[in-house]
């Protein structure tokens, strides 16, 4: 009996901890259940990939995990679960369009088409899925013919973080709206859909050393987010989209589960400067966040209609685009929905206001790209004769708005594209001349007689401006005229069939470029427009060489890094006036005093080399820092990885004179 009894004994021993995981498993799930339904989706999707390793035929489970990854915009995440699903046919019909918007931001647009082809037979068609479905067909065809529009990432502004919805103060400041940072916020908390900290105002000098910094503090003190922001033109007037966060929290009864979750609404408030100063922030006079939101507003070149976004009663769609205009006392009088000809049943957001009074917004609801689109409406308030989608590249298969014009052919606008530097990225926009009308050739003799000229342009490389007053050197074997830009960065040139030459633009405070081999033949070919970018040129700022490498402990140079110090002797020579540190930066591992000789050896190496090449001696500084300037905390004694090491093994160079 002492034998059994002990039998068993020993069994629920050893059964206790298969009963101690099962339910540290339901605690889980219940836990990752509840951040799902509160919309916490990136605490959730940790929680279901742990889950996800041993409850592979969990249908709702990898549903969940895949969607939390989707809401989150992490679509390569998102697309690997619901890959498992389809592929142990698991998928149900119902996330069939999940699944096909997930691959559509992953630019697998055939996979897309197809996803959703097999929903409209299964479960019937709709213009909803008709629209989907010609989207991904559009998609294709405009990013094999893209418009002639440059959009160029402002990697200067953008990290890992979110950046988005920058405005223009002048030409060299903008304020935007960004995920909030260490160095300037201190305090802690993260919005909990995406783990990441809220929003708030912040701007920064394009050509400054110095790191961003609140634009007002009042606009970044709210414990929610801050941010998209309107400014006026005279830069004396603010509106800022704010998250309601009232000490009585809205919540609303999800009849599903029968739990509360807690739901926020947006509000508007402006500020006016006065005396070089902004008021405190006043609310907007129709914020009704208790049963709509009002955010998003953009206002009309004279001042006088504020649009704004808002789901409030009377909305055509999920969202609408609404405007007020201003009475005589200076109100706003009631607000007016902008109509069926740019509103519709999906989503209209960020409406901003042209140089020419035009309408930027964008959009879900109408044939694009895919995701949020940006479109361009001529008319006003509620009478549109024209919408129309501003196409690849100013739009991806992903999210494009907040379309800020900062000249007729200039601006800004965000994206969470992919290649960007962070989620939400900060992009400049060019839109290039129109090419020359198509050549008109009469053929006698086998001499081509047409109309020779084509059109060149020069802007900023930082902020795709075009630059005035510059003066292009067009060189034809030997023969050389000088053209000078005019007011939009444009200068004409004149080539002959079977002939090329070379062009290359210079300005004061800038670095030269250069286009050479330009082709008759060549250039006919659509755009038919040379582009010459100037980068400003800013004292004893860092400039990372990439690919220059040497092996451990030692400062002989690789064919490669070669390669890269060549480019450096082009600038050099191009630029004759222009004095340089090169200096050589090594991580923290070994000794502070054998990595400043270490340093200073390769710097020599690379400098010796550039002098090799003909660049005189005296332009010419090598300085080897050692770990003296460390990009990161990999200091001594920190343990860090391969790759953090290696962040701080690097060579710069800076500008000293001109």
């Amino acid at each position: 009996m002492k034998k059994r009894l002990l039998t068993i004994f020993v069994f629920l021993l050893s059964f206790f901890p298969f009963l101690g995981y099962a339910q540290e498993q339901k605690s889980l799930r219940k836990q990752a259940d509840l951040l799902y339904e509160q919309s916490s989706y990136a605490k959730a999707a940790a929680i279901y990939e742990r889950l996800a390793k041993n409850k592979k035929d969990d249908v709702d489970l990898l549903v969940r995990l895949a969607n939390s990854y989707r809401l989150i915009k992490n679509y390569e995440q998102s697309k690997r679960w619901f890959q498992q699903l389809q592929y142990t046919k698991l998928l149900p019909i119902s996330e069939l369009l999940n699944y096909a918007e997930v691959m559509h931001c992953n630019v697998e647009l055939t996979e897309s088409r197809d996803l959703l082809k097999e929903y409209e037979l299964i479960t019937g068609t709709n213009e909803y899925i008709k629209m989907r479905v010609n989207s991904c067909d559009s998609a294709k065809a405009w990013m094999q013919s893209p418009a002639l529009i440059v959009v160029k990432n402002l990697d200067s502004i953008n990290t890992p973080k979110s950046e988005w919805g920058a405005w223009a103060i002048n030409d060299s400041v903008i304020v935007y709206t960004a995920e909030r940072a260490p160095f300037v916020d201190k305090r802690k908390g993260t919005y909990s859909r995406t783990g990441q900290p809220y929003l708030g105002i912040y701007e920064r000098d394009l050509y400054a050393k110095e790191k961003s910094k609140p634009f007002d503090r009042q606009f970044i003190v709210s414990n929610y987010h801050s941010g998209p922001l309107l400014i006026n033109a005279a830069h004396n007037l603010i509106y800022i989209t704010r998250t309601y966060n009232d000490s009585k929290t809205i919540r609303e009864f999800n009849s599903n589960n029968g739990r509360i979750s807690g739901i926020r609404r947006l509000e508007l408030w402006y500020s006016e400067k006065k005396e070089g100063h902004w008021s405190d922030l006043k609310p907007f006079k129709y914020n009704n966040p208790e049963n709509y939101s009002v955010g998003h507003a953009a206002l009309s070149k004279d001042g006088n209609t504020l649009y704004f976004v808002s789901d409030m009663p009377g909305t055509l769609g999920k969202t609408d685009i609404w405007y007020c205009t201003k009475l005589n006392d200076g109100s706003w009088s009631s607000p007016v929905n902008c109509g069926f000809q740019i509103n519709t049943d999906q989503e209209e957001l960020f409406p901003t206001i042209g140089t020419a009074g035009e309408l930027y917004f964008s959009s879900t609801g109408r044939l694009g790209m895919g995701g949020l689109d940006i479109f361009k409406a001529i008319g006003e308030k509620s009478t549109w004769k024209e919408v129309t989608n501003m196409r690849f590249p100013v739009n991806s298969v992903t999210d494009d708005f907040l379309f800020t014009p900062t000249s007729d052919t200039t601006g800004f606008l965000s994206s969470d594209r992919r290649g960007g530097k962070g989620s939400d990225d900060i992009y400049s926009y060019l839109i290039l001349p129109p090419p020359p009308p198509p050549v008109k050739e009469v053929i006698v003799e086998e001499v081509v007689l047409a109309n020779n000229k084509f059109v060149g342009i020069v802007v900023n490389k930082l902020t795709s401006k075009p630059l005035v007053n510059v003066s292009v050197t067009v060189d034809n074997k030997g023969e050389q005229d000088t053209a000078i830009t005019d007011d939009r960065g444009r200068f004409g040139f004149e080539l002959k069939p079977g002939e090329e030459c070379s062009v290359k633009a210079e300005k004061e405070g800038f670095l030269s470029d250069h286009k050479n081999g330009l082709k008759y033949v060549k250039l006919q070919e659509s755009p038919s427009v040379v582009i010459l970018q100037l980068d400003s040129i800013i004292l004893n700022k860092a400039i990372k060489l990439e690919h220059i490498y040497y092996d451990s402990g030692k400062w002989n140079l690789k064919p490669k890094s070669k390669t890269e110090l060549n480019k450096l002797v082009a600038l050099l020579t191009e630029n004759p006036t222009i004095k340089i540190e090169l200096s050589s930066h090594t991580d923290s591992r070994s000794s502070d005093k054998a990595n400043l000789i270490l340093s200073q050896k390769r710097a020599k190496t690379a400098v010796d080399y550039i002098i090799s090449k003909g660049i005189a001696k005296d332009r010419l500084v090598a300085k080897g820092y050692g770990e003296t300037k460390l990009l990161n905390k990999c200091k001594n004694g920190v343990k860090c990885s391969n790759a953090a090491h290696q962040m701080n093994r690097r060579t710069e160079i800076a500008i000293l004179s001109f």
